[in-house]
């Protein structure tokens, strides 16, 4: 048997086989360190993606409580403002009228006193009356406040003025009669419309009835109404 010994490498060829292996160990370390550079950068492209959505996330929550709280504070100014105007502007009511001429034959006026019971004054204060007979059982309707003829008076907190009103109509023996048997009634009715000092405009419809034998006069309750 003949054994073949391989030829012995040249002093150049072993070095340049360990300049290859150093090369490649060399390229093969630089490829585990660039492999573990873009692993830590994914995963701080991660954290940085989480945080900065949780930071949206609490960008648009803080963005709703502070819309939240605008909406608050601007409802509770409104209601402050709403609170001041109703407690300062002025009130109108109209008192329970005189009824005069009442008689047979006679034409019955109608006087009421407008009053501002409010704190502060009432401009262009107008008010229109209405005198009728009305049967018991009778629809009657009391003016509105677009009926009502605008003017210039001005009443200020606490003061009042008279009104008066005199019947397009003579009373009759027998309608007479009928309003003191209770059957028949006569009605001073009308509105009174004003506006207040922050140009707000008010209006109160009054009714006041009047029968029997003393024509005594009365709320018609459900036709007295304001705003």
């Amino acid at each position: 048997m003949v054994k073949v010994v391989p030829a012995a490498q040249s002093e150049a060829q072993a070095a340049q086989e360990r300049r290859d292996r150093e090369a490649q160990s060399k390229i093969d370390r630089n490829m585990l360190l660039t492999n573990i550079a873009l692993a830590v950068f994914a995963c701080l492209q991660l954290v940085i993606t989480a945080i900065t959505l949780r930071g949206l996330k609490h960008a648009e929550t803080a963005a709703q409580a502070a819309d939240a709280a605008a909406d608050a504070s601007k409802r509770a100014v409104e209601i402050a403002t709403d609170t001041a105007q109703r407690q300062l502007r002025a009130y109108v009511v109209v008192g329970i009228g005189v009824l005069e001429g009442a008689t047979e034959n006679g034409q019955p006026t109608g006087r009421v006193v407008v009053q501002n019971v409010g704190q502060t004054p009432a401009y262009q204060v107008s008010t229109d009356m209405e005198i009728a007979v009305v049967s018991e059982g009778q629809n009657f309707n009391v003016l509105s406040p677009d009926d009502v003829k605008r003017v210039h008076m001005v009443i200020g907190a606490g003061h009042s003025v008279r009104t008066s009103q005199k019947a397009a109509f003579s009373l009759t023996a027998e309608g007479l009669a009928a309003v003191q048997a209770g059957t028949s009634a006569i009605f001073i009715s009308g509105c009174t419309v004003y506006e207040d000092i922050f140009g707000k405009t008010w209006s109160t419809q009054f009714c006041h009835i009047y029968r029997g034998a003393d024509l005594g006069g009365a709320y018609y309750e459900e036709k007295n109404l304001a705003t």
